[in-house]
């Protein structure tokens, strides 16, 4: 069996542009590789750099004051 690794633009752009035709390319290669598709440690965090950068709104902050843990 083949196994696919996802990239993080295949992520930001069904993330962040889920109307617009690549966004849906994306999404769509998402949902056929999601039973064996993998997603690398190294593409998350790309991945979440990028969406903290360019959407920052997004983000919540934690209820800890050193930002650790689950919320008190």
């Amino acid at each position: 069996m083949t196994r696919v690794a996802l990239d993080s633009n295949i992520l930001i752009y069904a993330e962040l542009e889920p109307e617009s035709d690549k966004g849906r390319m994306a999404a769509d290669v998402i949902t056929r590789v999601a039973r064996d598709g993998v997603i690398p440690v190294q593409v998350l965090g790309e991945f979440l750099r990028f969406i903290q950068r360019r959407a920052p709104h997004c983000r919540t902050r934690s209820a800890n004051p050193d930002g650790i843990g689950p919320p008190s």
